[in-house]
């Protein structure tokens, strides 16, 4: 929990200028929500792929829930208003509970790994380019440009 704790503190969506050559880039908030929410006019629909990848189901006990949502999800509220990314507070949060499950229980899910790395780098995934497990994370980094 602590290495959670302090990417939500220190580098939820801080977007760092970095290099990947595994990641695609994006800077466009349109384009970022393309990727985040359609069905079809992506390859992967990212919606269904984090769906069918969700640990929550599987590995959650009834009051690791309630202890995440009691003293977990108010820090990232309050780190997204802070950043003015709060309209995606559901996809983050679900985001980075399921790399908290993988992460507590080991499940070394390839997907809930590759999304974390992005979220320690200060970045926003929001899709896969390309047939998972073929092709590239997609990542929201408004200074993509620069890089």
């Amino acid at each position: 929990m602590k290495q959670l704790f302090n990417v939500i503190d220190n580098k939820l969506l801080t977007f760092d200028t970095i290099e990947n050559m595994d990641w695609h880039f994006i800077n466009n908030i349109e384009e970022m929500e393309t990727y985040l929410y359609s069905q079809t006019a992506v390859d992967t629909c990212w919606l269904d792929l984090r769906e069918n990848n969700s640990l929550i189901l599987k590995l959650t006990k009834a009051q690791e829930r309630a202890t995440w949502d009691k003293e977990i999800v108010p820090i990232i509220q309050s780190r997204l208003k802070e950043v003015g990314y709060i309209e995606y507070l559901n996809d983050i949060e679900m985001d980075l509970f399921n790399c908290h499950l993988n992460i507590t229980h080991l499940h070394k899910n390839k997907l809930w790994n590759t999304i974390f790395k992005a979220y320690k780098k200060g970045n926003f995934p929001c899709g896969w380019l390309g047939s998972y497990p073929e092709g590239k994370l997609v990542v929201f980094n408004p200074n993509a440009n620069s890089m």
